[in-house]
């Protein structure tokens, strides 16, 4: 998985957030900041997170996990357009001050290419990736933390249904279906970067 791949992640992802306001800017001038901070045992990750994310410019989305050791981690996900990096690490260190308990563990900057590379290598094909921007390709990255494979995810993106064949409450996005069905027990967890 590209996520976990990228942000040296291990252990199980136990939540997710998106942001279904954010929207791709025009162009291939874009670029993320994804944010790895780790928070004590005795924090609700899923509050700090969204207390974290309430405080947040530009925010795509996030993943909550927990690590073999049981640490208990998050990626947050926020995106603007390339030359605003100063502007999106400000945003962000302000907003981790707001929260007392969480530890930046790195920031990692993630560009729109970098993101039509991994699709385009696990078989996207039916809609070209790059056509769709940085909000839904990061959004694909929580749907594959949740065991959605990433080339389906592109394929039904513009249908806004995840599963087309089944009988199921449909949300209207792929995301929103994807962690529906995860929430649900219906959607399995694949473990690990390699699965």
């Amino acid at each position: 998985m590209f996520l976990a791949s990228y942000c040296d992640l291990e252990g199980r992802t136990t939540g997710a957030f998106t942001n279904s306001n954010a929207g791709s800017f025009v162009g291939d001038d874009e670029i993320a900041l994804l944010t790895k901070v780790e928070m004590a045992d005795d924090r609700h990750a899923d509050t700090e997170v969204g207390y974290l994310l309430s405080a947040l410019g530009g925010w795509v989305g996030a993943v909550v996990g927990r690590d073999s050791a049981g640490t208990q981690f998050a990626v947050v996900m926020q995106h603007g357009p390339v030359g605003a990096e100063a502007d999106l690490s400000t945003m962000a260190d302000q907003a981790l001050e707001a929260v007392a308990g969480l530890i930046v563990v790195e920031h990692y900057w993630l560009d729109l290419m970098e993101l039509v590379s991994h699709y385009m290598v696990h078989g996207a094909g039916i809609v070209e990736p790059k056509s769709l921007g940085m909000v839904p390709l990061l959004h694909g990255l929580i749907s594959e933390m949740a065991g959605y494979e990433p080339a389906e995810y592109i394929e039904r993106f513009p249908s806004g249904c995840a599963y087309p064949d089944r009988d199921h409450q449909c949300e209207g996005s792929v995301v929103n279906d994807v962690l529906r069905a995860w929430q649900d027990g219906q959607q399995s967890y694949r473990p690990g970067p390699e699965a």
